[in-house]
Formats: C-alpha cells, structure tokens, sequence
C-alpha cells in the first residue's frame, strides 16, 4: 500500500513538472525558430514584435488600456456647436438603446469616430511594435510572448514587457517610447465633411474648420 503511494506521489511530481516545464521548453524552442523580418520590410503585423505587443495586451485587465482614447466631443472637434448638427434626443443612448438597424445621425457620428480612433491606434500600437523590436530580438520577442500566453512565468514576463514599454529595461538602454499622438488627419477631416453635411441639412452655417484645423 505504502509503495502504491509513493508511487502515486511520484507519478503526480512528474506530470506537475511536465506541466511546468513543459510550456517553457516549449517556449524556448519556438524562439530558436523564430526570425526578424528582412531589413527595409515594412510588415510590421505578424512579426516577433508585434505577437509579444498582442499578447501582453491581451492580458491586460478590462478597461485597463495600453491606449489611452479621448472620449469624442461630440462635433466641437470640427469647430460645431452640439445643436447645429444635432437634434437633443440623438446621443449616446440613441447609439445604444435603439434597434441596430435604425440609422441616426449620432450613429453614423459615432461610427465615422471609432474608425478614426481604431485607424489612429492602429498606427501607434505599429510604432511601439517597432520600438519593440528595435530593443529586443526575434527570440527573446517571440519567448515573453509564448511565456505570457502559456506558462507559470506570465507574470515575470509581463513584468519584463512592461519595463521596456516604459522605458525600464531590464538588461541595457532602450530607445524612448515613441509619443502617443492623436493626430489623424484624413479621418479627422472625414468626419468633419460628415458633420459638415449634418449640418447643411438643418440650414446651418459650416464651419471654418478647414482654414482653422481640427481640434
């Protein structure tokens, strides 16, 4: 009975082990096989850097964003009083609270700015990738994000991340950050030729956003 437990025990210490090491292992072999793009490539999606830069976000508590979004001033970004483009019922409970198939001028308002604010992360979340991998190589890259993903290290390697992103490497000096920006000038004057129609159609004067800029 004795022997029947102990070799119980051991059976459970080898698979506790395997279970440990085993992603590690894992991890480390796939950074032996993992490569930097060739230089001059601009591909940036797919690369060592850009799989550690999704997998730390993704492990990030609700809410708790890498970016940080300004919440849409509702026109006055493109020079528009809120009642000249529109009505006082059509809000965010009108983009939430009605049928999805119900158009409305605050919907298209608030469709026309997520795409500005998701085209303008796009290319900054780009940037820090190539910060990334301007201070870390393929393997070591392609390591923290296998060990963020997969093994009982998560923590330390998210630790790891976070130091270079801020600036604190670990090992070394690291390039600054690059600044978060929200300039998106095609999508900003997008949405302001939006607003400008919204606008038109209720017999108001247009703004001057285009000789003055947008906010």
């Amino acid at each position: 009975m004795r022997d029947r437990a102990i070799r119980f025990l051991q059976g459970a210490a080898l698979l506790a082990i395997g279970a440990v090491i085993g992603p590690i292992l894992s991890a480390l072999w796939a950074a032996t096989l993992a490569s930097s793009p060739p230089p001059g490539s601009e591909r940036v999606e797919g690369t060592p850097a850009w799989n550690l830069l999704e997998a730390y976000h993704a492990q990030l508590p609700p809410l708790h964003l890498l970016l940080t979004i300004a919440l849409p001033p509702d026109g006055e970004e493109c020079r528009y009083e809120r009642s000249a483009v529109f009505e006082n019922k059509d809000d965010v409970l009108e983009v939430y609270g009605s049928s999805p198939d119900h158009w409305s001028a605050y919907k298209g308002y608030d469709a026309l700015n997520r795409w500005k604010n998701a085209r303008t992360d796009a290319r900054y979340l780009e940037r820090v990738a190539r910060h990334i991998a301007l201070n870390s190589s393929a393997f070591s890259a392609t390591f923290l994000a296998n060990c963020i993903r997969n093994t009982v290290l998560r923590s330390l390697c998210v630790r790891y991340t976070e130091d270079l992103l801020r600036e604190r490497p670990w090992f070394g000096k690291a390039t600054p950050m690059p600044p978060r920006s929200f300039d998106a000038p095609i999508e900003a004057a997008t949405l302001c030729t939006y607003l400008d129609g919204l606008a038109a159609r209720r017999g108001q004067k247009l703004s001057d956003w285009p000789k003055t800029g947008v906010r």
